[in-house]
């Protein structure tokens, strides 16, 4: 219901506060296992995965706000976008955009997600790696070549337990959290490769092993040695 509220000042623009929609959050689901980072104007939000014994994964998306300046330290915020409409724009819905809907990330139409959204959300998502799979298949048929397949269909095999020669290097490999971005990364990686979702950052290993960010490794400075006293001619010591 929308409420107005006309606050008289006695001089300058008549400030008129208008509450047009309700000022609630809300979510972003997914039953996808990686992690996805929405980011534009009206802020960052960041979706985690959905873990192996979750039913899903969330984040609470807040309503946009604009700020007017009156002058005179007087200023009019107003309500403009609903928190569901920032959510549906940030998967794409708002421009028509189904990519991330086929990865089973959707806005529940209520407050919680219900059973039925969650089954499609799966079957969306099953689609997507049978999709990504076949696809793995098919440019390992052509060329034989490891380095050609997405390591999305990498990654959906893992998801559906499935074995291939094409994914036996990535199934084998070892995770570890990147010290950039805290996202699963191939142990021993002096790169956190962009294409498999890192951030693109350059990562360096101690004695023992630990990884690091190299940007914020300190160069060690040598100590210098203190000067050698001269030996003044005639002073006895």
């Amino acid at each position: 219901m929308a409420i107005a509220i006309n606050t008289r000042t006695g001089y300058g623009p008549q400030v008129n506060l208008r509450e047009l929609i309700p000022r609630k959050n809300h979510k972003i689901c997914s039953v996808f296992p990686g992690e996805i980072i929405f980011h534009n104007h009206n802020g960052m939000y960041v979706l985690p995965g959905c873990k192996d014994g979750e039913r899903y994964s969330s984040v609470e998306i807040q309503p946009g706000y604009d700020r007017f300046d009156l002058g005179e330290d007087r200023h009019l915020v107003e309500l403009v976008n609903t928190a569901k409409l920032i959510a549906q724009d940030f998967i794409g819905l708002v421009a028509g955009r189904t990519d991330y809907l086929e990865r089973g990330i959707f806005v529940p139409e209520g407050d919680e997600p219900t059973d039925e959204e969650l089954a499609a959300a799966e079957a969306h998502l099953r689609k997507w790696l049978e999709v990504k799979i076949n696809e793995a298949e098919r440019v390992f048929a052509e060329t034989g070549k490891l380095g050609w397949i997405d390591s999305n269909a990498k990654a959906a095999a893992r998801r559906m337990g499935a074995k291939y020669k094409w994914a036996e290097d990535f199934n084998a490999k070892e995770m570890i959290d990147c010290p950039a971005c805290a996202r699963p990364m191939p142990k021993g990686a002096k790169i956190h490769s962009m294409g498999e979702g890192g951030c693109g950052q350059r990562i360096i290993y101690d004695f023992a092993g630990n990884p690091q960010w190299a940007d914020e490794v300190k160069p060690v400075v040598p100590v210098q040695a203190p000067p050698v006293p001269q030996q003044v001619q005639g002073l006895k010591r």
